[in-house]
């Protein structure tokens, strides 16, 4: 059975109505979607960025409030504990001089006590002698008055004796004070270091655990910026791969394209003894 030129050319141009048709509705129905879902995206990047901006302030202010009240702690507790140990360092060191220089003053006054007494034990044995000789003077004559001995004590040779000892004393205390002080020093570096490592390691966890979320937050919006991105370039591909099979359907040899659609096409008599190609009405659920 042979179609005329006019029919061909007729069917071919319904076809390609018809297919422009679908094209132009696959088309706009891929354009709503992503514009559906562009929309959908900006409308929770906006959420999640309105939240973000509400959520964080009132996360970092109640971290700070938190970490001064901690700081506020730790450093009253580290503050009365180093008060405590300079009192108990002060009396300590107190003690020890009061100790000391009550060994001292005792040493001075046991060593000033001997000489005194072996002066006094001089001063006596002399004091006899010379009384014995007045006796036998004042026998031999007694018309001469007697004769009045004096023994004073050097006090130059004890005032040098007690400032040789107390200077001594001075010196040793001296040098235990500023070892004291040095064991002082070095114990409150170490307290203050302990407490900047302490304050570090309470702090780099809390902000760590913000970061960490807002990272959480930033990895699952590029993640689904590539999911958006994925969808786009899979319906690019399905639409241009559409066009290609339209474009060889239509490069196809009208038998070949349309060798199972003749059987069921009617046919009408003209009066001219040719053959005119009825084609069905389409149905509105095709179109």
């Amino acid at each position: 059975m042979a179609f005329t030129q006019d029919e061909l050319q007729s069917f071919n141009s319904i076809l390609d109505q018809k297919l422009s048709i679908l094209r132009r509705d696959l088309e706009r129905v891929f354009d709503q979607r992503l514009q559906t879902l562009r929309h959908e995206f900006e409308q929770r990047l906006t959420t999640l960025q309105q939240d973000l901006m509400r959520s964080f302030p009132q996360r970092l202010a109640d971290q700070q409030s938190r970490l001064r009240d901690s700081i506020g702690q730790r450093l009253d507790a580290q503050h009365e504990q180093i008060a405590q140990t300079v009192e108990g360092k002060l009396e300590q060191s107190q003690q020890a001089t009061q100790q000391q220089f009550e060994a001292i003053i005792e040493r001075a006054l046991s060593v000033q006590q001997a000489a005194l007494e072996e002066l006094m034990s001089q001063q006596a044995l002399a004091h006899q002698a010379e009384a014995s000789a007045n006796q036998h003077v004042a026998l031999a004559a007694p018309e001469l008055e007697a004769i009045e001995v004096q023994a004073e004590i050097p006090w130059e040779d004890l005032s040098g004796a007690i400032d040789k000892a107390l200077s001594e004393r001075l010196f040793s205390l001296n040098e235990a004070m500023q070892a004291a002080f040095k064991d002082l020093e070095s114990y409150f570096l170490t307290q203050f270091r302990n407490l900047r490592d302490d304050l570090t390691h309470r702090i780099a966890p809390s902000y760590g655990g913000s970061i960490h979320n807002l990272q959480d937050i930033f990895a699952s919006i590029e993640q689904l910026e590539r999911v958006i991105e994925s969808m786009q370039v899979s319906m690019s591909a399905n639409h241009a791969l559409l066009s290609n099979r339209l474009y060889h359907h239509q490069q196809l040899p009208l038998e070949r394209a349309h060798a199972g659609e003749h059987p069921s096409m009617p046919n009408t008599s003209h009066a001219n003894g040719t053959n005119q190609l009825s084609l069905p009405k389409e149905s509105d659920s095709e179109q």
